[in-house]
């Protein structure tokens, strides 16, 4: 699989052994123990391995920024070389990388952020996307973080109608102004089964922790013992 996963996305053993600075039996070794469930005698590798040749990871886009996050890991453990150095950063990008980095740790150990914000960062991260510029735009405009600049965008009606919403978020609403809720709900729950229909190992993995939930939780059931779970889960997840 790993040796499939790397040519794949056009990288060679030779390649892999050069950017990590190991031999070529070292990692034949360790691509035998992680295919086998082993644990690799390197704590690092092991890290790096977990995270690079996750089984989830389909997209090519995905693993080449892994492989490009793994390198940076890999480098700040094992060598001299400054990130700056390694990934091209400037000093204000550096700075906002280790600040990234060291709220990250810090929250992770004090449990003061919830998986949804690593999710939105991470989101952030990863797409490029104009109405999501103009969120963050907004957002640090909004709170002080910089002056807002006109001409950055040539529409700004996404950014107006922010404003409005925020202007408006402490006013009275009619009963039925939450009816758009509603649309919202329905709308959400429809973007969550594309996504799953576009990752259909996502839609199986939920698949095999649902069953093995039951399968704890209830014992083995007739389908319409089942049938009757189901029903009482739906009710106490709506």
């Amino acid at each position: 699989m790993i040796k499939r996963q790397l040519k794949r996305n056009n990288k060679t053993l030779t390649q892999f052994c050069d950017d990590f600075n190991i031999s070529r039996p070292t990692l034949n070794t360790y691509i035998k123990y992680h295919e086998s469930n082993r644990q690799l005698p390197s704590e690092v590798f092991q890290r790096i391995f977990d995270y690079l040749f996750d089984e989830d990871v389909t997209d090519d886009l995905e693993f080449t920024e892994r492989y490009r996050y793994v390198q940076d890991y890999y480098y700040r453990k094992h060598t001299n070389r400054s990130q700056s150095e390694l990934l091209g950063y400037d000093r204000q990008s550096e700075r906002n990388y280790n600040q990234l980095l060291m709220t990250i740790q810090k929250d992770m150990v004090e449990k003061n952020i919830s998986d949804d914000k690593f999710m939105i960062i991470n989101y952030i991260l990863k797409n490029d996307d104009e109405d999501l510029d103009k969120y963050i735009d907004f957002l640090l405009s909004y709170q002080g973080g910089k002056k807002f600049n006109v001409s950055r965008f040539k529409d700004n009606k996404f950014i107006v109608l922010l404003y409005k919403a925020m202007k408006q978020k402490d006013e009275r609403m009619k009963k039925d102004d939450f009816k758009v809720l509603d649309e919202f709900i329905k709308y959400s729950e429809e973007q969550v089964e594309k996504r799953l229909a576009a990752h259909p190992k996502h839609r199986r993995k939920i698949d095999r922790k649902l069953a093995d939930f039951i399968e704890k939780r209830y014992g083995h059931l007739t389908d319409q013992e089942l049938e009757q779970v189901l029903d009482e889960l739906s009710r106490k997840l709506n």
